[in-house]
């Protein structure tokens, strides 16, 4: 095991496990590795050496190593020689978990391992181990807290319960960790929309919901920043870009140059994440804005920001703003709204797996007995409308001709047109019936002899 750890990069964090005997840590490091390297028995003294394997959580790698019971005055040379190893292994700790027992409380060897790791200058997450019962937490988090360590965590390593939350504060606090992120097959995600409806917030709040950035660059005011993130087995580049107004003959070139690179963007993305001020009457640029996306091959999200600023809320509120967005933007009637408070992280968590649904969704295949039965259904409901010329249009086929998004192929009979508001139709339909919203379709018309 130790030589596979020697293979890997050097540079990966490491966390170790710390804390007096017999409190649960080769237990924990069973757990958090899913295995069962670390002998374990009640016999106080049974870890004398160090364990180590690389643990993967939400993107990020680390080295997590199981130290021996720390006494700090040791007596008998195995003691000192535990002591020694701990300490070599503290010392090239990027975190230190420490490690103590909730049915024992605080100890007075508990408080001396606390200020031996101190003088270390080691970040220290203090972890409350067989905490069995939730409704407790809270009386042993202030129990403990008189240690003065900000991040306290009680878990329970027999059950496994809390120990997710424990691994998701592991990584939030470690430095970043390259991944091989493949930025050709991200998910291209660009955040846009008017100044001030909150963008930047928004991005900072997906950031700390998600907790799985593999690199990040400052945000400022003016530059479109992509943010690496990777969720699950998915990648995702998220593009804040600068607020966009319209443009004026005269004023800041700076500004006219960030409303060209966010637009510019806005045609890279694969999904787009319109946001708006939900508190304040939408206006005319979000109207353009819109129509501008619209135009795209992007698929939309509608993110509704400042949620938490509408007052007497009751069920039928959001259904009430949900159609006043639909009617004021008629463009993107088609987009899934969320309504979301950056500030209180209110649905903030459910944009991560909508976007994935819409990535799968732009790469669907339709099988060609499908498309029969729903253009079937399609003209049954409402038959062809002409376009240019007198002659009544006859549909004779559809038919899949790519996807990302997908993109169709429909064929009338020669010298005959369709129209576009039927185009619209047919849209709608497929929209609806595979359940497709936010996801925009392509269609192309083709008259054949």
């Amino acid at each position: 095991m130790k030589t596979s750890i020697k293979k890997i990069d050097k540079q990966l964090p490491r966390v170790v496990l710390a804390g007096r005997t017999n409190v649960g840590k080769s237990t924990l490091f069973n757990r958090l590795t899913s295995k069962n390297a670390a002998l374990i028995s009640k016999i106080a003294g049974t870890t004398r050496d160090y364990q180590s394997e690389i643990i993967e959580w939400r993107g990020k790698k680390f080295i997590l190593t199981d130290t021996g019971g720390l006494d700090i005055n040791p007596k008998s040379e195995i003691e000192q020689q535990i002591k020694a190893k701990a300490e070599s292994v503290i010392h090239q700790a990027d975190l230190v978990m420490l490690v103590v027992d909730a049915k024992d409380g605080l100890t007075p060897l508990d408080e001396e391992i606390y200020s031996f790791l101190k003088k270390q200058n080691k970040k220290i997450i203090l972890v409350v181990n067989k905490s069995d019962q939730p409704k407790n937490w809270d009386k042993i988090i202030s129990e403990f807290a008189v240690l003065g360590i900000s991040e306290i965590k009680p878990i329970s390593a027999i059950s496994g319960r809390g120990t997710g939350d424990l691994l998701d504060l592991l990584t939030a606090n470690l430095p970043l960790t390259s991944i091989n992120f493949d930025q050709e097959l991200s998910i291209k995600t660009a955040v846009i929309g008017r100044p001030n409806v909150g963008k930047s917030s928004l991005v900072n709040a997906l950031i700390k919901e998600n907790k799985q950035i593999v690199s990040a660059t400052p945000h400022t005011t003016r530059d479109a920043q992509d943010i690496h993130i990777k969720y699950g087995d998915y990648f995702i580049t998220l593009i804040d870009t600068a607020g966009i107004r319209r443009k004026k003959d005269k004023g800041d070139m700076l500004e006219h140059f960030s409303i060209d690179q966010a637009l510019k963007k806005l045609h890279q993305a694969d999904i787009t994440l319109m946001v708006i001020d939900i508190s304040i009457p939408l206006s005319f640029q979000d109207k353009r804005l819109a129509a501008a996306i619209s135009k795209t091959k992007s698929s939309l999200i509608v993110v509704a920001n400042k949620w938490d600023l509408i007052p007497d809320k009751d069920q039928k509120t959001m259904a009430t703003y949900t159609k006043y967005i639909k009617n004021f933007m008629p463009h993107i009637n088609w987009a899934p709204i969320l309504f979301v408070s950056s500030k209180t992280g209110k649905n903030i968590k459910k944009i991560w797996p909508l976007i994935i649904q819409l990535h799968q969704d732009r790469h669907i295949q339709f099988d060609q007995d499908q498309l029969d039965r729903i253009l079937a259904k399609i003209i049954k409901l409402h038959p062809p409308t002409k376009g240019k010329g007198s002659a009544k249009p006859q549909i004779l086929s559809l038919e899949q001709i790519d996807t990302n998004p997908p993109t169709l192929q429909v064929k009338i009979k020669y010298k005959k047109s369709l129209h576009s508001s039927y185009i619209k139709f047919i849209v709608k339909n497929i929209q609806a019936e595979f359940s497709l919203a936010g996801t925009p379709i392509n269609i192309y018309v083709q008259s054949i002899k």
